[in-house]
């Protein structure tokens, strides 16, 4: 069953007033209060019975189960299973950035993204490993350390089958089998699969340019 947007962002608005009526009956302190039939979990997923609030929660986690993705991205035929998804991915396109940086003024397409940058000015680290206690700025990159103890490698090349514990490592790799060269010199115009080979290939560029001032 495909939802229209519009009636995608009206259920999710209603699961943002529900959620807003619980953080202030949380915050009023009174513990002995008792959920009326609004905020009761009665609807539940036939698969999993799992319980939710509003219809529009329950509809949003079906999906996972069908893998449904009604929401098409017009520009690379992209699906997604919310629409506010398919609207920030719409961005990538757009180029719109709406979020700053009140530091250094750099923006960012996602609030997650802006959260991260943020750090680096802060120095937070918040995400600490388990095994070794060291301490990572996203979440994201605590994930990749963390495979450097299990071993996991869960992107493999779908050529050659061998496997890699980052998809920006298996994406590199990938350039051995189809030839892509996306990095160009902007001297010569010579391309290369790797952006570190291209930064190596300029020092040719410097060379050459400190040779004629000393001919």
């Amino acid at each position: 069953r495909k939802l229209e947007v519009g009636t995608e962002r009206k259920l999710e608005l209603e699961v943002g007033m529900e959620r807003k009526l619980e953080l202030e009956l949380e915050a009023s302190g009174t513990s002995s209060f008792s959920p009326g039939p609004k905020l009761a979990l009665r609807y539940h997923c036939a698969v999993c019975g799992k319980g939710f609030s509003a219809p529009s929660r329950l509809e949003i986690h079906r999906r996972t189960h069908t893998g449904e993705k009604p929401f098409e991205c017009g520009e690379c035929d992209k699906r997604f299973n919310t629409a506010d998804q398919l609207r920030v991915h719409q961005r990538n396109h757009s180029g719109q950035k709406p979020f700053e940086c009140a530091l250094c003024k750099k923006r960012f397409n996602k609030t997650g993204h802006l959260a991260e940058h943020q750090r680096t000015h802060t120095g937070e680290r918040p995400f600490q490993c388990h095994v070794c206690q060291r301490r990572f700025n996203a979440s994201g990159t605590l994930a990749v350390h963390h495979r450097t103890h299990t071993g996991e490698r869960p992107f493999h090349c779908t050529v050659c089958n061998k496997l890699f514990n980052r998809s920006s490592d298996l994406t590199t790799h990938s350039r051995i089998h189809t030839g892509e060269k996306p990095f160009q010199c902007s001297v010569c115009n010579k391309r290369f699969s790797h952006s570190a080979t291209l930064r190596k290939h300029y020092i040719v560029h410097s060379w050459d340019d400190a040779f004629r001032e000393t001919a």
